[in-house]
């Protein structure tokens, strides 16, 4: 998935104090194991030590985009102050105080699997100390009906704050939006047909382009347009995006280029009538080599330069190119974080069109 969800950290079982690594963009809080987890199920730590020397491993994991961090099973007991803190999943200290105040993670904390159970007073049915301290989204595959409605009743009766419900929704909605999951549904490519064999002409009567499926990553993933005249690679969604949602982002596509292009090449993205930006993209495709794969990144902070409304995109790509010009197209989508990469393009890389 090409998302901030894939831009975190990747590999081992890493005990890191408050942190452990294993799936991708996820950080999971534990307490400080002295290197025997799981058989040690809660640390006994002053406040400085498990803040200052146990959460370091945050930094590294946030600053690659995690965006989800799972609650672990371990207690922890502060020494110093005389504070037993319990659970993991029940500490407002430590899930809302330290992780989403003082370290600023934005992401949602999702519990671990039957969780909340183990937080004194509760069970895997109703546990409204876990909500309360910072559990986004729970996770109990036995007993998710009864904990909804048990949840509904505490937001009812008061126990839970509804504004904690609307911070959690925000927080996994934001996460959904960065990774995607709302976009592919909406921007589907019309006209082109379902045949990945045929060959399109458009139009029929005096062809100005033809349109045929290839393969850049896997079998027929791209369409290969051979332009015999004017003519526009168009996509576009009857739902306007909110591409802000997506945070750093770029216009990201896969291309190879078989035939240079000798008349103007324009990307345009749109957002209604008369809400538009289009680049000219004669001067990175100039210095492509050519029947080689390529990625284009593009930061869509170049189209809202241009004019485009990011709040209410309609069109995210709008190819427009004249004969001769023969390249194909694949993978296109919008990556948040994929503007910060070092592969992006400079905005003034671009030549500004002028919009009629």
């Amino acid at each position: 998935m090409q998302s901030i969800l894939s831009r975190g950290v990747v590999g081992r079982i890493s005990t890191l104090g408050l942190l452990r690594m294993g799936a991708p963009a996820q950080a999971a809080p534990a307490s400080p194991d002295n290197g025997d987890w799981p058989r040690i199920p809660s640390a006994i730590a002053a406040d400085a030590d498990m803040i200052k020397v146990q959460a370091r491993g945050y930094s590294a994991t946030l600053a690659a985009g995690a965006q989800t961090v799972m609650a672990a099973r371990h207690s922890w007991h502060d020494v110093k102050s005389g504070v037993d803190y319990g659970k993991m999943h029940g500490s407002h200290k430590l899930l809302t105080g330290v992780l989403k105040h003082k370290i600023g993670f934005d992401g949602f904390v999702v519990s671990d699997w039957n969780g909340i159970g183990q937080v004194p007073g509760c069970s895997d049915a109703r546990c409204a100390q876990a909500i309360n301290a910072g559990i986004d989204m729970v996770r109990v595959p036995e007993d998710w009906r009864a904990f909804i409605a048990n949840t509904r009743l505490q937001v009812e009766r008061g126990d839970i704050p509804l504004a904690r419900i609307d911070d959690a929704v925000t927080r996994i909605l934001r996460v959904k939006l960065g990774a995607g999951l709302f976009l592919n549904n909406a921007w589907t490519s019309r006209g082109l047909g379902a045949d990945l064999n045929a060959v399109l002409e458009v139009p029929s009567e005096q062809p100005a382009v033809r349109v045929s499926s290839v393969q850049i990553n896997t079998q027929q993933d791209a369409k290969r347009l051979v332009w015999t005249g004017p003519a526009k690679l168009h996509i576009w969604s009857a739902q306007k995006a909110n591409l802000l949602a997506y945070r750093d982002a770029a216009l990201v596509f896969d291309l190879v280029q078989e035939r240079a292009a000798e008349a103007p090449v324009s990307l345009t993205m749109a957002c209604g009538s008369g809400c538009a930006g289009t680049l000219n993209l004669n001067h990175v495709l100039a210095v492509l080599p050519l029947a080689k794969r390529q990625t284009l990144t593009i930061p869509l902070a170049c189209f809202a330069a241009q004019g485009v409304d990011l709040s209410r995109v309609d069109v995210p790509f709008s190819l427009a190119a004249d004969a001769p010009f023969t390249a194909a197209f694949a993978n296109i989508r919008v990556v948040a974080g994929a503007a910060r990469a070092a592969d992006a393009i400079a905005c003034k890389q671009f030549t500004a069109v002028a919009q009629p």
